[in-house]
């Protein structure tokens, strides 16, 4: 049982308090309110005290600190209150109890007090929602106040953000909650709306999802996070984070959206340099391009079509002659348009929408399956090149190749040597005489920057000395291990893979990795190159032998072979897939 009486208020210690706030000051506001109406009307509601332990006729306070100081301002001597034996074990439920049932409870009062019954107490969610008699997304919406940044905190307790707006900034990560401090003053929040905080955010930290360029469910472009449709940064998750969101599709996760963002546009642009080479790569400011599109490009041995040698609208002067482009920057990143480069206009037609589009000529096709088989051309160089790579990663652990005493390889070191000991004498006049003097010397392949020259190689062996064989993979490694594929791989190279072959470096694995890429390029290749070949035999067979005077009759009669055509081409397309569509810029793929 409790005893209550009046106490001398400086018999009173504190206790410490479970709630993360500055101690109550007796200048504030609201506790001279509140002396100003204990003076008139006493103390409404006792305090909490229990008995000193080791003071005789002192008292701890439990609960009650506003009351206990407003007393003193109001010039009293005592204060009513409630004095009871409670053991250590309890006072955090009491205080955080009495705190929250009092009816100017501030909301982060809630929010420390719910998380100290988590942690101290090992409350689950549901079990504060039963004891306080609330819903649990009120409880939940609560604790996460406990995410706002010291800064925001701070600024909560003031009051100078309402509640509302405190929960709309508590679901942002901690980086973007600190953009958000950096550009709103304390005096912009009291005029400001909940909703126009959350619009400021959707603005300028969160991501739309519904507006993204790739596909929610797609687990690959950021494995680490996984896809959207599970995410619990999203709006639709599930939460009861987000349960006033009428969206279902808001990111909260502004960088790993971004990431998801890049990853997909460089599978696009991949894609486009691939197979449709009649697609123009427009950039604003190519020199700021990302290294990953940088190398693409340079790899592919593509160009950027600099921004003062096309118009986006119209086709005024010299600019006349339209194309598709992709936006390799800017906010058009990504999307296929048309625009306009130095030639003459086009000829044009309409689709069955009313829909202008650009007539294609057997030129055209031509041209277009002359620029793919360029681009599966370098994409087999590239395979080499990457395979060649891999196999000087693999080649620099093999230490033993640079130390005395590993037994010659036959053919191989002697063949290595002889080519190194001729490619240092190439244009001099020792290595003219050396080939012109010994009869069994090989005749010196031609050059080709994309083709292992083995048989040349092996044929060059001559000498049979240990230490000459290891003088020579030295030489060879130090002079060729470093380089950096410009030129291609030649007979160079062929050394260093040699040396790889013979010291157990797994070529076939490499080989067979690089391969497996390499075939689902061209096979969307092909894919493009059976259509576009199709459409060019229609057209040519569709080629009008003469000019003539054209009848009704003889209209229905183009009419149904017009038909017919565009009937068949469809059954090309549906015949080859997805991957192999007739107009450039219209694959479907990328549109999603």
């Amino acid at each position: 049982m409790a005893e209550l009486k009046n106490i001398l208020l400086s018999n009173i210690d504190p206790l410490p308090n479970y709630r993360e706030v500055e101690p109550v000051n007796a200048t504030d506001p609201d506790i001279i309110e509140l002396a100003e109406n204990i003076k008139e009307n006493e103390v409404y509601q006792p305090i909490l005290v229990r008995p000193h332990p080791t003071i005789a006729g002192r008292y701890e306070r439990i609960c009650g600190e506003r009351r206990q100081v407003a007393s003193l301002v109001a010039g009293k001597k005592d204060i009513p209150a409630y004095i009871r034996d409670i053991p250590d074990e309890d006072i955090l439920e009491i205080q955080i109890t009495e705190n929250l049932q009092r009816k100017d409870a501030h909301p982060f009062d809630e929010a420390n007090g719910f998380k100290s019954l988590m942690k101290e107490k090992g409350y689950t969610v549901e079990d504060i929602a039963a004891k306080f008699n609330q819903k649990l997304d009120f409880i939940t919406q609560r604790l996460k106040l406990n995410d706002l940044i010291p800064e925001f905190q701070k600024t909560f307790k003031k009051n100078i953000l309402s509640v509302g707006q405190a929960f709309v900034l508590c679901r942002l990560r901690p980086e973007d909650q600190k953009t958000f401090r950096k550009e709103w003053k304390d005096e912009e929040f009291e005029p400001a709306s909940i909703y126009d905080v959350q619009d400021w955010i959707n603005r300028n930290l969160l991501r739309q999802l519904s507006s993204a360029s790739f596909k929610r469910d797609d687990a690959t472009l950021n494995p680490k996070a996984g896809p959207c449709t599970t995410c619990t940064k999203r709006s639709g998750c599930g939460n009861l984070l987000f349960n006033d969101l009428k969206e279902d599709d808001r990111c909260f996760d502004a960088a790993c959206f971004q990431s998801k963002q890049d990853a997909f546009f460089l599978q696009q642009l991949q894609k486009t340099v691939e197979t449709k080479p009649e697609v123009h790569l427009v950039a604003g400011d190519a020199g700021k391009l990302p290294k990953e599109v940088k190398d693409l490009l340079r790899q592919m041995n593509v160009k950027v079509l600099d921004s003062g040698k096309y118009q986006q609208y119209g086709g005024y002067g010299k600019y006349k002659k339209q194309v598709k482009a992709l936006f390799l920057d800017g906010y058009q990143r990504g999307k296929t348009d048309t625009i306009y480069v130095e030639g003459a206009a086009k000829a044009t037609t309409k689709d069955k929408s009313g829909k202008t589009i650009i007539k294609r000529t057997i030129a055209d096709i031509d041209l277009e399956i002359s620029g793919i088989k360029d681009r599966q051309k370098r994409a087999k160089e590239l395979e080499l090149e990457k395979t060649h790579k891999a196999t000087l990663q693999e080649l620099e652990k093999k230490t033993e190749l640079k130390k005395p005493g590993l037994k010659h390889q036959g053919l191989v070191d002697r063949g290595i040597m002889i080519f190194l000991l001729l490619h240092k004498a190439a244009g001099s006049q020792a290595g003219r005489d050396v080939r012109k003097n010994i009869k069994a010397m090989p005749k010196e392949p031609g050059y080709s920057p994309h083709a292992y020259q083995i048989d040349y190689i092996k044929k060059l062996g001559a000498l049979t000395d240990d230490d000459v064989a290891y003088m020579i993979r030295v030489i060879c490694l130090d002079h060729y291990g470093n380089k950096n594929l410009v030129n291609g791989i030649d007979e160079d190279d062929t050394t260093l893979r040699l040396m790889a072959e013979y010291s157990g470096v797994d070529l076939k694995s490499i080989e067979a990795e690089q391969k497996v890429i390499t075939d689902k390029r061209i096979e969307r290749a092909d894919k493009r190159l059976e259509v576009l070949k199709a459409e060019k035999k229609l057209l040519e067979e569709k080629k009008p032998a003469k000019v003539e005077k054209i009848t009704t009759a003889k209209k229905a009669a183009k009419k149904a072979s017009d038909d017919k055509i565009n009937k068949s081409i469809k059954s090309l397309i549906d015949q080859a897939g997805p991957g192999a569509l007739i107009s450039p810029g219209d694959d479907p793929e990328d549109a999603e």
